[in-house]
């Protein structure tokens, strides 16, 4: 255990700032090792992780359009798309849909789906 009582508040902050980026990079990794999982997992089945993630749909069609998008009846300019799958697409705004991640936990990288 680190006794922190003896540190000044520069050192108590520059540890914090260390800290949450040292959860955040954690977090990543533990995301990544994941997908990878999920990934192998489905290959070992038969199947794309990509696939069964496209067949996923949200508890109700509203969550999966955006407020703005709802409000102005509009959809983002698209800047990624599926290579094989060209009824995939996203335009880069808020989360990463599910196929996106998918193709990144098998090995892929976003330029391959730039538009």
């Amino acid at each position: 255990m680190i006794d922190l009582s003896m540190l000044g508040m520069e050192d108590l902050r520059r540890i914090q700032v260390e800290l949450v980026q040292e959860i955040e990079n954690r977090r990543a990794q533990e995301r990544t090792l994941v997908l990878e999982e999920l990934a192998a997992l489905a290959r070992a089945r038969g199947f794309k992780l990509e696939d069964l993630w496209r067949t996923m749909k949200p508890a109700n069609k509203a969550a999966s359009v955006s407020r703005a998008s709802r409000a102005t009846g509009k959809r983002g300019r698209v800047k990624f798309r599926h290579p094989e799958k060209t009824d995939l697409m996203w335009s880069g705004l808020g989360r990463k849909p599910y196929w996106v991640i998918a193709w990144l936990a098998e090995g892929g990288i976003m330029n391959e789906l730039a538009v």
